[in-house]
């Protein structure tokens, strides 16, 4: 059975020559002046592990403080044949309607497997 291994929200994320992931400027926390505001560019870069070979449903979803959907996207992950899969998702002009704790989770077949938690703060004035 899969499982998300780990899973960090960035500024980038990328593949170097040996296929190694590079990710660059971790963060938990987004201030802002005032909200609505979008968020112009985040990624999330994620490893899955499993059974050599395994297909899994995966599904992303960003919640907002109240549980309501921001968005929600997935599709089929294929595992390696070692059993794992790197993955580095863009999340483009994502809008943030409120200040407060907000939720990434990660779905593998229906079921969640991980939950990224971020933060809108409003800056200090």
């Amino acid at each position: 059975m899969a499982y998300c291994n780990w899973a960090h929200l960035c500024d980038y994320a990328f593949y170097d020559d040996g296929k190694k992931i590079c990710i660059i400027g971790i963060f938990d926390a987004i201030t802002v002046q005032r909200v609505p505001t979008t968020h112009t560019r985040a990624v999330l870069a994620m490893e899955i592990k499993g059974e050599p070979g395994e297909t899994v449903e995966g599904r992303i979803q960003v919640l907002r403080p109240d549980h309501g959907e921001l968005l929600d996207t997935g599709g089929p992950i294929q595992l390696s044949p070692a059993g794992h899969a790197q993955l580095v998702l863009g999340i483009d002009n994502l809008t943030l309607p409120d200040i407060g704790p907000y939720e990434i989770r990660i779905l593998l077949d229906g079921e969640v497997a991980k939950v990224v938690p971020f933060q809108v703060i409003r800056a200090s004035r």
